[in-house]
């Protein structure tokens, strides 16, 4: 009679093996080659074995739990509120609203029933008649429930002459203002995305992202991480990507248990890093975006973003691509609340222990030369950044990381034209040059 074997079972199918066996067939088959070809090398000094072993420890408590996420679309200023509403009724349900400081929001914000979605407001300058009309819709909304927040960037001034360091105190002044009032659950925000489309790799990022932290709470103690949220860019690497956003959880709480204050948890928008995609290419760029926003909800985003996926404007017809790929996660994809289904993966846990391990001393050196506002007028930092883009450029360019469309296996013309940025961060795109090359 045929023997239906049930998972008990399982023990006497498959017979113990730990690592050091697995290392001598592996040693075996390699016959004579050296075991380092089969470690994955993700940047110069940082690698990881071809497989884990079940002794190893692993975390498997979730780092987050189950929430509902937005899907969300940056709008305006122009044409409001009637670009609002195009997004609105294409299934958005977060707003990144742009504006000038004189803009009356009773008007733009007209006809948008606030209480039912994510609403990020980025005015051009924190003072301005923009206040007082924000104060007007909150007087007749329902504030518990109302998910909103303020995408003012309190560095975005700086540059490396030190011409920040007052204008980042000045702005907090009229900060102070704002949080007083409490006109915003989330009124600060943490944006280290800037950072990344110029090139900085992980463990920068969520160095600079805790010095900044750092630094807001520190400037006024009365400030609660509740009020905190924080912007990542998210790159092609889906692996990594996922473990950064993790391993920032993970230095989040550990680095308000150093400071002796409650866990609070971290509020994380993201956004699909620019830095990867193809101006040649843009049907090669949705995929990406796909991965790229899987990324961010396996990492426990809870507001996720996608650009247009042709860099230049969406073309007709094509506008509502990228927030459908969320609709598609969401609700074909059953991504619409997750409790970090990777816990206790040995590979993703791996990772996230490794890269919070760099985070955390990215922040202790950042912090030694000063708080972030003093760090990001130091023409040390934009060295650090450059020469981290310049390694993966580099890496890119003798084919180890191609852009698909672009690099390798070109399509279409590949030039689109982008105006040159003049910021200290500017967006550096690896595929640039193989385009221009090709357009020649």
């Amino acid at each position: 009679m045929e023997r239906i074997f049930l998972m008990s079972d399982r023990s006497s199918v498959f017979p113990h093996t730990d690592a050091a066996d697995w290392w001598q067939i592996i040693r075996k088959e390699l016959k004579g080659r050296p075991e380092e070809t089969l470690f994955t090398e993700w940047w110069e000094g940082f690698q990881t074995p071809p497989f884990h072993s079940a002794e190893e420890p692993r975390p498997v408590d979730p780092l987050f739990e189950a929430y509902p996420w937005h899907a969300s679309c940056a709008v305006g200023p122009d044409d409001l509120p009637a670009s609002a509403l195009k997004v609105l009724n294409n299934g958005a349900d977060g707003l990144r609203i742009q504006f000038q400081p004189n803009a009356d929001l009773t008007r733009s914000l007209i006809e948008i029933q606030l209480e039912f979605l994510r609403i990020e407001l980025l005015p051009g300058e924190l003072s301005g008649t923009w206040i007082e009309s924000w104060k007007d819709i909150l007087a007749s909304a329902d504030k518990k429930r109302l998910n909103t927040a303020l995408g003012f960037d309190l560095w975005q001034g700086h540059s490396s002459k030190g011409s920040g360091a007052m204008s980042f105190q000045k702005q907090l002044t009229e900060f102070r203002a704002i949080g007083a009032a409490q006109l915003f659950r989330h009124p600060i925000l943490i944006d280290c995305s800037l950072y990344a489309e110029a090139g900085a790799r992980m463990d920068t990022q969520l160095g600079i992202a805790l010095s900044m932290a750092h630094e807001v709470l520190g400037e006024d103690p009365s400030l609660s991480p509740e009020h905190l949220h924080f912007r990542f860019s998210l790159g092609r690497n889906f692996l990594l990507e996922t473990a950064k956003l993790r391993a920032f959880r993970e230095l989040w709480s550990f680095y308000l248990d150093s400071l002796g204050r409650s866990r609070t948890e971290a509020f994380v928008n993201a956004r699909n890093s620019l830095r990867p995609l193809s101006a040649s290419d843009p049907h090669g760029n949705l995929l990406r975006l796909t991965t790229m926003a899987v990324s961010g909800l396996l990492g426990g985003a809870q507001n996720m973003e996608l650009t247009d996926h042709t860099l230049g404007g969406p073309k007709n017809g094509e506008a509502h691509l990228p927030v459908n790929i969320l609709h598609l996660l969401r609700f074909e994809g059953r991504l619409d609340r997750l409790e970090d289904p990777l816990a206790g993966s040995h590979s993703i846990e791996a990772l996230t222990e490794h890269l919070a391990e760099m985070g955390w001393s990215a922040f202790q050196e950042i912090q030694r030369r000063g708080s972030a506002s003093k760090v990001l007028c130091d023409p040390w930092f934009a060295r650090r950044v450059a020469e981290e883009a310049e390694a993966e450029q580099n890496a890119h360019d003798h084919g180890k990381y191609p852009v698909i469309g672009s690099s390798l296996h070109p399509f279409g013309s590949g030039d689109m034209k982008m105006e040159p940025s003049t910021s200290l961060w500017p967006l550096r795109r690896l595929a640039e040059g193989a385009e221009k090359e090709r357009s020649k």
